[in-house]
């Protein structure tokens, strides 16, 4: 079981300088404390918030639909690249063994030269 808050990573740190938010920067000791003196929003100003957070959501939305089919299209190019690397590497494979049977056998006549 951990004690307290989680300890903030370097990644954290680097979120913290740009004024981001993590849960373990939210969970620090100082953002819960400054969160005690927040003001209570009326109404209005919560469905403004909330109406940005909605904006921030749907255009997070966009971005990963956008992305979804260059990030398919790059995994199969992967995969392609992968399988190809795979049958030059088992051609390698076979021609040295090839190379290699040819050596041993001229090293064995060389050997047994009356």
């Amino acid at each position: 079981m951990s004690k307290g808050p989680p300890q903030l990573s370097p990644i954290d740190r680097i979120i913290n300088l740009h004024h981001g938010s993590t849960m373990a920067i939210d969970a620090s000791p100082q953002r819960l404390q400054a969160s005690k003196y927040d003001p209570v929003p009326n109404l209005s100003e919560r469905i403004e918030q909330l109406q940005r957070l909605n904006s921030r959501l749907n255009r997070e939305v966009a971005y990963y639909r956008e992305m979804e089919q260059p990030r398919k299209d790059f995994e199969k190019d992967m995969i392609r690249v992968k399988d190809k690397f795979e049958k030059a590497l088992l051609k390698l494979r076979t021609s040295q063994q090839q190379v290699d049977d040819e050596w041993s056998r001229l090293k064995q006549e060389n050997y047994q030269v009356p």
